[in-house]
């Protein structure tokens, strides 16, 4: 019998099986960013006119990319509004 021709998954080299998560997996696609938190596009344009969205990876005029580090430090600055505990415009005062 020949081990070369052995049909068992687990006998496989790690150099047979694909990566775990892709290089490009470290980026997001605005819809995937918004999917991913919740918010409309039209809310996104409203927090980035304030300057409160995470940073992003400009690779066109039109295309957009968030970096996941910048996604989790986002987060960590916006996690109350996230949460749903207040809303994102909470910094308008009422008179």
């Amino acid at each position: 019998m020949n081990s070369s021709t052995n049909s068992d998954p687990a006998a496989a080299s790690p150099q047979d099986s694909p990566p775990a998560q892709p290089a490009q997996s470290d980026f997001l696609t605005l819809q995937d960013f918004l999917k991913e938190v919740g918010l409309s596009y039209s809310t996104y344009r409203s927090l980035r006119a304030q300057g409160r969205t995470p940073k992003e990876i400009r690779l066109s005029k039109r295309t957009i990319r968030i970096s996941r580090a910048a996604l989790a430090e986002w987060r960590m600055t916006n996690e109350q509004a996230i949460s749903g505990q207040s809303s994102f415009s909470s910094s308008a005062s009422t008179s």
